[in-house]
């Protein structure tokens, strides 16, 4: 039964990576922008993470630990920035209307892999260590260099937000992703 869960489970992800429902608009878009989106890495880690409970392979616990804060804090993000603002994530189409997924795409890369890690990080009855404080802000740093060199090639952030900002508001949403990730973690590490 643990088996199925997890295949629906990946192949809800995997529907979430592809085009399928997708607006036009956003799938132009997103061609060129599309694997550097932290929602995008985040679901390849986290179908990884779910083959890796699948085969029971080795560094599982380390997959999970991460992946969970991974998933955790783009879901935080995403619908925080949502309910803030809509135009900070969301495109707009020709007519000017924002342009959303369809409510299964939204979930499937929303909601679904956090809950899903959720439930692996309960199930493994996961512990952090100094070392994964480290790779979570190592992880962090590299993003932050990802987003730099988008920025720098491409002359537009990834991000829509970002490009409404000044160079200290920026400064300030870096140390706040920070700030949020090492949150998420004590806070974690408190409850389980």
């Amino acid at each position: 039964m643990i088996f199925i869960v997890r295949l629906v489970f990946i192949l809800l992800f995997s529907y979430g990576l592809t085009n399928f429902h997708a607006h036009k608009e956003v799938i132009m878009n997103k061609q060129k922008k599309n694997n550097y989106f932290l929602t995008t890495i985040g679901l390849y880690l986290t179908i990884v993470t779910e083959l890796m409970c699948i085969f029971k392979m080795k560094y599982l616990y380390d997959f999970i630990a991460i992946s969970f804060i991974v998933e955790f804090f783009i879901t935080s993000v995403f619908w925080i920035l949502i309910f803030i603002n809509q135009d900070f994530i969301r495109q707009r189409d020709s007519n000017n209307i924002p342009i959303k997924n369809k409510p299964l795409k939204e979930y499937s890369v929303h909601v679904f892999p956090f809950i899903c890690l959720a439930w692996e990080h309960y199930n493994f009855a996961i512990s952090y260590s100094r070392k994964h404080v480290i790779i979570l802000n190592l992880l962090n740093v590299l993003y932050h260099l990802i987003l730099f060199m988008y920025h720098s090639k491409n002359k537009e952030h990834l991000y829509p937000i970002l490009n409404k900002t000044g160079r200290s508001t920026k400064m300030l949403f870096s140390l706040l992703s920070f700030i949020l990730v090492n949150g998420i973690l004590q806070l974690i590490t408190m409850i389980y």
